[in-house]
């Protein structure tokens, strides 16, 4: 039997990917918004690379600003310690998308991986 992470993936819309982040690039919206949607992310790891590491701030949130994961300050190159919010995620507001910032005067890079899934929750719901 597969583990709740896999099954909300499964049953459930799985928006599970990465993104680059070069030193040029603020901010991007990996997962894009839909009406009568809600995003449930599960696990975020990201990786940062580059001269501008020392110092730079990472974050993670709904494309309305609120965060999910707080200002990550790079302290050397290397992974950031993940984020696992369990099985079932934690919700973003219905109808927004995930967006990733990262501090533009820093120069770092990086990639960003997420697991999760997207579910239908709004009114006309299934």
């Amino acid at each position: 039997m597969a583990d709740g992470y896999h099954r909300n993936r499964t049953v459930f819309e799985d928006i599970s990917d990465s993104v680059s982040i070069d030193a040029l690039t603020s901010t991007v919206t990996p997962v894009a918004a839909k009406a009568r949607e809600t995003i449930f992310v599960q696990r975020v790891m990201a990786t940062v690379m580059g001269a501008g590491v020392a110092g730079s701030t990472w974050t993670v949130t709904d494309t309305n600003g609120t965060v999910l994961m707080a200002d990550l300050v790079a302290d050397a190159e290397g992974e950031l310690a993940p984020v696992d919010f369990g099985a079932n995620g934690r919700a973003l507001k219905e109808g927004e998308g995930l967006l990733i910032s990262v501090d533009p005067s820093s120069g770092s890079s990086g990639i960003v991986t997420w697991e999760g899934y997207r579910k239908r929750t709004g009114v006309g719901a299934a």
